[in-house]
Parts: C-alpha cells; sequence; structure tokens
C-alpha cells in the first residue's frame, strides 16, 4: 500500500470521526472491534479433525512426472483426531478440491491457512499446484498454458494419492476448483477442460472465484499471451456447477480483475447455461478498527497476515460451504454457498464495547446480469490506444452511512446500516432503515467505490476520463401520501462541502426506486478524474475521500397558503437501499510521438520578481522527474514575493506539426486564493490558444481537456510560446514541476 493511499485510508477514519451516528449505536468515542471466526458454521473454528492447524493436517510435495525442474504441488491431506459430533469415526476418503494461486503467488505459504481449514473442516484432499513456468514476478515471455500446467499436477496428484497411505480421493464425490486472481482465470480453463484432461469422476460440481484478474490483458502483444484469456469453448462445463464469483469494491488493480473480471465469467457461463450462478460483492467497512479492506489480496495470506472478517465469513465460508454443498451433500450448508440468505451475506457484527453491535456491511449478492455485461472495447493499454475505451457501468452500493453534524434533523434514525444494500442483508431482519416522524431529515452514504472500474482502465501516464453521467437511486416509501411526502437527493464531489440537488416525485405506501440523474446527466458539475503522470492514485471526484450522496424528507404541501402540515413531523420515511452508477468514458491517451518535455531555460518576462530560481540551474522548470514533486528545496519556482503584479515567465518551442495538441501541467499554488497557469501563445503573443489554471496549494495535474479550456488547436507548424503566470497578488505563486505539450491522436 503506498503512502498515499495509506494517508487516504486515515482520511476516510478521520471523516468518519465527524459523523454522529445513529441512535443506538456506539458513542463517538467507542472503538468497535470486527469480529473474530465465529465457533461454527462453514467460516467457523470447529473443525472435524480436531488436532490443529499443523497435527491434523499432512502435506506431501510432489512433482509434476514430466516436467521435473518446473511446476511444483502440494497435496494437503487430512489426519489426526476426530470429533464424533461430525459423525461416528473419521472417513477413508474425502473430496478433491483444486485452489489455485494468483500471479506470482506460487508459494503455498500465499494460501496455507484457507488450505488447511477447507482440509479440516469436514475433510477433503486439496491440491496446490504451481501451475506458473516461473516464479517470477513478470509473465512468461513465451506463450505458456497454466490451465494445462494445473491439469497435469491435479492427474499426477490424483496418481499419487491412489497409492498414499491414510485418507484418500472419494472418487464419486467430484472435483471442487477454487482460485484467486490470475488462478480464479486458469480455474475457469480447467473447469471447462476438465471433462477431457481429468478422470470421467472429477466432474466440476462448484467454481469459486476471488477477484479474477488478467483476462485478455496483453494478448495482442507480440507474442501474443493466450494463457491470460479465458476459453471461449465452455460446452463441457456441467450446467448442473455451481458458480460463485467474488469482488471487493476496493479491487482497482487493473486488468479486467474483480469486477470486471466476474462480469465475464458470469456471461460466459450464462451462455453455457449455467443457471447456479452468482456475483458476490464484498464492501469495505471503515466503522471498526483496523478497518476491513475489500481489495485485490482479501484472500491472499501476505507475510503479517493475521486473518479477519473477510476470511472467515468470506472467502473461508464461501468456499467450504460449497465444499460441504455440492460435494459432502449437507443440505444445512447450501444456504451458507448460495441464494443470498443472511447465512451467505453477513460477514459478522462489530464488537462495540457492550453497546448494541454493529453488522459488517453484508456481501451484495447479484443473480442476473443487469449492468453486469460489459461493451466490448479497444485495449487502452495499446500504444496508441485505439478510439475511446467503453467501461461497465455498474451501480454501487456505500459502504459507509452516517447522520452528518450540522445537516437537517437527525437523519435515519432507525437501522440505517440496512439502506446500504437492497434488502438489507442483515441476520438482525433488519431489512430497511427509517426516518420516524420526520420531515427534513438528512442522511449522507458515502464510500461508494464508484471509480473502481475507472482505475482499472487507465494507466499511470497523465491519461484522464469524462464523466457523462451520475446516476443515483433510492428504494424508498412512506407510512402515507398526505401531505405529499418526497426525497431529495444531493451529490457531493468534494467530501459534502458543495452539493448539487434533485428531488423526486411524491412517494407511495410500497417499496418503490426513484432515479436521480442518469446517463447524460453530470447535476451542473464537470468532474475531474484522472491521474497523475508516474503516480499510481487516482485523482477522482467520484472516489471515496470526495463522493457522497445526502438524502433529506421533504413534504410538498406546507408551502402553501393556506399551509398543509399533513405531513410536516409526523410522516414516516423508510428507505429500503441507495446506490449509486457513473457513466463514463476513456479519453485516448496522449503518445510521446510529436510530444515532448518543456525543460531547459526559460525567459523572465518584465514583471515584478517573476521567475526565480530556488536551486540548481537552468531556469525556472525543474529539471527532475516529469510527473514527480520534489521538495521545494529542488524545486524552480515562480515567484511573485513582493508588489501586486503578476510573476511571468515563458519558453519558446517549436510545434513540428499541425493539429490539436494537448497541454498537461503539474503544479499548485503556495496558498488559498492564489491562482496561477500555463498558456500557449503564437510567437507574437497576439493568441491565446489553450491554457490550464491552478487554484489548489496541493500537487495537481491539469491537462486542458479539463480544466478549464479545450484542446491547442494549432493549424500550421510554428514556434509558440509557453508562458508561466502567477496571478497579481502580494506574495503570490506558482510551483510548476513538469509541463508537456503533445500531439493527441
Amino acid at each position: 500500500m503506498s503512502i498515499r493511499t495509506l494517508s487516504r485510508v486515515f482520511a476516510t477514519l478521520a471523516l468518519a470521526s465527524s459523523f454522529i451516528v445513529a441512535a443506538g449505536h456506539e458513542p463517538a468515542w467507542a472503538t468497535p472491534a470486527p469480529p473474530g471466526q465465529p465457533t461454527s458454521g462453514p467460516g467457523g473454528s470447529n473443525y472435524c479433525f480436531t488436532s490443529g492447524e499443523t497435527n491434523g493436517v499432512n502435506v506431501i510435495a510432489g512433482k509434476q512426472t514430466d516436467s521435473p525442474t518446473e511446476n511444483d504441488y502440494w497435496i494437503y491431506q487430512p489426519k489426526g483426531s476426530w470429533d464424533t459430533a461430525c459423525g461416528a469415526s473419521a472417513p477413508t476418503v474425502v473430496p478433491l478440491v483444486v485452489v489455485l494461486h494468483g500471479l506470482s503467488d506460487g508459494s503455498n505459504s500465499y494460501y496455507d491457512h484457507y488450505i488447511r481449514h477447507i482440509v479440516r473442516k469436514r475433510g477433503a484432499i486439496v491440491v496446490y499446484p504451481r501451475y506458473q513456468p516461473s516464479a517470477a514476478p513478470n509473465l512468461p515471455t513465451s506463450p505458456a498454458d497454466p490451465a494445462s500446467n494445473a491439469i497435469d499436477a491435479i492427474n499426477d496428484a490424483i496418481t499419487t494419492m491412489s497409492t498414499a497411505s491414510g485418507i484418500r480421493i472419494d472418487t464419486t464425490k467430484g472435483l471442487g476448483v477454487i482460485g484467486n486472481s490470475w488462478g480464479a482465470t486458469t480455474g475457469f480453463n480447467v473447469v471447462a477442460r476438465a471433462s477431457a484432461g481429468v478422470p470421467s469422476w472429477a466432474t466440476p460440481k462448484f467454481f469459486f472465484a476471488v477477484a479474477p484478474g488478467m483476462i485478455g490483458y496483453r494478448n495482442t502483444e507480440n507474442p501474443p499471451h493466450p494463457e491470460l484469456e479465458v476459453d471461449s469453448d465452455v460446452s463441457h462445463v456441467p450446467t448442473t456447477m455451481r458458480f460463485a464469483c467474488m469482488t471487493g469494491d476496493r479491487d482497482v488493480w487493473p486488468n479486467s480483475a474483480g469486477e470486471q473480471g466476474c462480469d465475464k465469467l458470469f456471461k460466459r457461463l450464462k451462455d453455457r447455461g449455467v443457471t447456479g450462478r452468482e456475483i458476490l460483492r464484498v464492501r469495505s467497512d471503515f466503522h471498526g478498527w483496523p478497518p476491513l479492506i475489500a481489495n485485490h489480496e482479501m484472500m491472499v495470506e501476505n507475510p503479517g497476515w493475521a486473518g479477519d472478517a473477510l476470511d472467515w465469513y468470506g472467502t473461508w465460508k464461501i468456499g467450504e460451504a460449497y465444499v460441504e454443498c455440492t460435494q459432502h451433500a449437507i443440505s444445512g450448508s447450501c444456504s451458507y454457498a448460495y441464494g443470498g440468505t443472511s447465512d451467505e451475506t453477513s460477514l459478522g457484527y462489530f464488537t462495540d464495547g457492550g453497546v448494541t453491535n454493529d453488522p459488517v456491511n453484508p456481501i451484495v449478492v447479484t443473480t442476473t446480469d443487469d449492468n453486469i455485461e460489459c461493451t466490448a472495447a479497444p485495449d487502452p493499454f495499446a500504444t496508441p490506444p485505439t478510439s475511446y475505451y467503453t467501461p461497465c457501468a455498474n451501480f454501487r452500493y456505500p459502504a459507509s452511512s452516517g447522520y452528518v453534524t450540522g445537516d437537517n434533523g437527525n437523519g435515519l434514525e432507525s437501522n440505517q446500516f440496512a439502506a446500504r444494500t437492497k434488502g438489507g442483508g442483515y441476520p438482525s431482519g433488519a431489512t430497511y432503515a427509517s426516518s420516524v416522524n420526520s420531515t427534513w431529515d438528512a442522511h449522507r452514504f458515502w464510500d461508494f467505490a464508484l471509480d473502481q472500474d475507472v482505475a482499472a482502465a487507465m494507466r499511470n501516464d497523465g491519461s484522464e476520463i469524462v464523466v457523462d453521467g451520475i446516476e443515483v437511486q433510492a428504494d424508498w416509501w412512506a407510512d402515507s401520501t398526505a401531505g405529499s411526502p418526497f426525497l431529495w437527493a444531493e451529490v457531493s464531489w468534494d467530501g459534502g462541502t458543495t452539493w448539487a440537488a434533485k428531488s423526486s416525485n411524491v412517494g407511495t405506501t410500497s417499496n418503490a426506486t426513484y432515479t436521480f440523474g442518469g446517463a447524460t446527466d453530470t447535476w451542473g458539475h464537470t468532474w475531474d478524474v484522472h491521474h497523475v503522470a508516474n503516480d499510481p492514485d487516482l485523482i477522482s471526484e467520484i472516489g471515496d475521500g470526495s463522493f457522497q450522496v445526502r438524502l433529506t424528507t421533504d413534504c410538498g404541501n406546507y408551502y402553501l397558503t393556506p399551509a398543509d402540515y399533513t405531513c410536516y413531523g409526523v410522516r414516516d420515511f423508510n428507505v429500503d437501499a441507495v446506490r449509486a452508477k457513473v457513466y463514463w468514458h476513456a479519453r485516448p491517451n496522449i503518445v510521446t510521438n510529436g510530444g515532448f518535455e518543456l525543460a531547459g531555460s526559460w525567459t523572465n518576462v518584465g514583471y515584478q520578481s517573476g521567475c526565480i530560481n530556488a536551486g540548481g540551474t537552468g531556469g525556472c522548470l525543474n529539471g527532475g522527474t516529469s510527473g514527480v514533486a520534489e521538495t521545494l528545496t529542488s524545486e524552480y519556482l515562480l515567484n511573485n514575493s513582493t508588489g501586486s503584479t503578476k510573476g511571468q515567465a515563458y519558453q519558446a518551442v517549436s510545434v513540428p506539426s499541425t493539429g490539436t495538441y494537448r497541454l498537461q501541467a503539474l503544479g499548485k499554488v503556495l496558498s488559498a486564493g492564489q491562482t496561477g497557469s500555463v498558456s500557449v501563445w503564437n510567437s507574437t503573443w497576439t493568441t491565446m490558444y489553450c491554457y490550464v489554471q491552478f487554484t489548489s496549494t496541493a500537487w495537481t495535474f491539469k491537462t486542458t481537456t479539463s480544466s478549464p479550456a479545450t484542446d491547442c488547436s494549432l493549424t500550421s507548424p510554428a514556434t509558440v510560446n509557453v508562458l508561466l503566470q502567477s496571478d497579481a497578488g502580494a506574495n503570490w505563486r506558482l510551483d510548476v514541476d513538469s509541463v508537456k505539450l503533445a500531439k493527441v491522436v
């Protein structure tokens, strides 16, 4: 996790501390603890094999017979004491499960606790193939087939276990497949080829994919990488197989990971006719400490791993539930595996020191392909990229909510957490939130992770996207229509400082969906979403540090003359769910052909102070790394240190060809209220082609597509002047790290 990402976590926590939570929940000074491992259920600590993680499991290190130098595999076999509550005696045969690792996570240490849980819970033999041709973190340099490697390892392990001592494989229970990241992509292909690749008894019973990644990435390169694509032939996948794909709302790892990966697998199996399909969306929860972060590595046991609720109630519970339901045929475990029941969706409860415990944000289950399938799109990683990238547009539910001091009323004071997902999904049975006897009560929702797909589709090279529309939906109703009750919905792009509002129609007395905004409605705001060059973090007004939704209850008739107070202060407003969707497209990247960094000497223009060199030689622009905000001691600064006139410096550059050029700059001003700019002029200073403006004291990346004007249209090759300007004001200063002028292709 980068320092900036970590700082955002703390910023989110700081924001949360300013919220007054609805009555009946923890006081502001409490530090709720996330739930520990449950004592029962598929994710619980009541193991049938009771000898412990070490003594209850036998690990057999195997090797493929046809490739002795690569593709190790491990076999996990249950052993030791048996709890007679699970049966009169320990079984002699148990089901076969395959667990497939992510990219470069070939060591079994990354999934060791997970595997031992499945082995010891009810009994299973788990094969863990290292299917990657190399343990190096990079992709293979030549085409390879991880699924074939995995199938070879499975077959070799089956042969090994046929003569091994102790518990063996039950050949009547079929095959279970669990894959993480690239292992989920590989697992899909293992399932698709199982009928031809493994013994006929090993029919796939279930496939559990967690944060599938790498699908289709780099498959247009030379040489191509077909190993990163899922098989198109799924005709041999049993239609009775159960499929679940789990994705986290903080899975912003690129290359079709998480949400986009689940979408693709879901659609492929739908076309095959597999009816038992679910997508499980896990939402981060910052209510307690440490926070529960549903990112791309929520299944991986990195060094220092200690386990959390997303393991025990998430990946551990769902994976083991499928083993118990589909292979052990334990019917009582099926409600934990699928169906959208509270057994499946619950991620446990926080411990709030004796006060009413709040639930962790439950899993959101999707069983249809509504808003799931992505539109086919060009590869945004190609150079140059082809056309625009058309992303998925998925509704997302908030991970956090609360009443904020200074807002109206006291918010949704009853069961506020239930409004974070459709139907509640909480074991307590609360399916909606309420504001009782209210009018003009406001409640906020945030942490929607709207920029998840955005981050996955953008390179860290200064690319940017255009937000085409924001859509908010609220499922709500009132106890009566008297007085015309309705809702206001507002969105904020700056953490709740600035809001844009829309109102609903008059509510009904039954649960109904009301839509605010839409695919082409930007709420009167130009949304800023871009990457800073060479910086992995996304600067985003639709991100969790910025985007919020606020609902406010209201009545339609108390402004009449005479006023109608039949609604004011007496209506009950019930909110089942709040969700938001962003519609967007990516602009083509700027390539370096015809583009150039501006460096070297900058000429002071005759205003007071003008260009001040704060270190090094060569003028006013830092000669350091492009896009990296160095310390001020090494920065060249454009500084107007005294007086009230502008500080200016310029550089004359030659434009090699006609066309549209994009100006990019990284800069900041010294203090709030100051402004500065970078602009492009003709050689005689009579025409300004384009400009960007800076108003923030934080390093900010600006391009001529977003702030505030358009690209530079240069009709003939010529010399142009690029001007740095600190606007008029005593001690005003513009700091500039890099300036680039590049042709749009």
